[in-house]
């Protein structure tokens, strides 16, 4: 229903209305209202966009299986006010993805990018920090016979 409704205001050309809809949805009433006059204009701006983004998930035809082929570190994160809809697909990524990390993060709703942008990178740095290590322990495992070998020789 959301989304259905959001395309159709994009398509009357109601790209404010659009946007008051999308950001009650997502943050909270009166969360548009709240914004600078800037960050108002940047997001009926960005309604169009967000539109073609809802055509575009309503006609992937990928199922979750499909996502299993996708082998790479990659983090789902998730705001405990997230709205349900949100929470039930970063639960079937995780399901689905073979080398995921999952987080929670306290206090935050969908648009936890855009409203605390601070806990969000910080998550992401963690993350990729981890996932760097994990990269470069084998390479280090395979090189240290190589090292103790070279080592006795000294």
């Amino acid at each position: 229903a959301v989304a259905t409704r959001h395309i159709a205001l994009v398509d009357a050309g109601e790209q404010r209305a659009a946007a008051e809809a999308f950001l009650t949805y997502w943050v909270g009433p009166g969360a548009f209202a709240a914004m600078s006059a800037d960050m108002q204009r940047y997001a009926v701006s960005a309604m169009p966009k967000i539109a073609a983004e809802w055509r575009m998930m309503f006609a992937n035809a990928a199922t979750a299986e499909a996502y299993a082929g996708i082998d790479v570190p990659a983090l789902v994160m998730t705001g405990q006010r997230s709205t349900l809809a949100a929470r039930t697909v970063t639960e079937i990524l995780c399901g689905a993805l073979p080398d995921v990390s999952w987080q929670s993060l306290p206090g935050l709703g969908h648009m936890g990018p855009v409203t605390h942008a601070g806990p969000v990178n910080a998550s992401l740095v963690a993350f990729l920090d981890r996932a760097e290590r994990k990269r470069s322990a084998p390479a280090a495992a395979a090189a240290a016979p190589a090292m103790v070998q070279a080592a006795r020789l000294r």
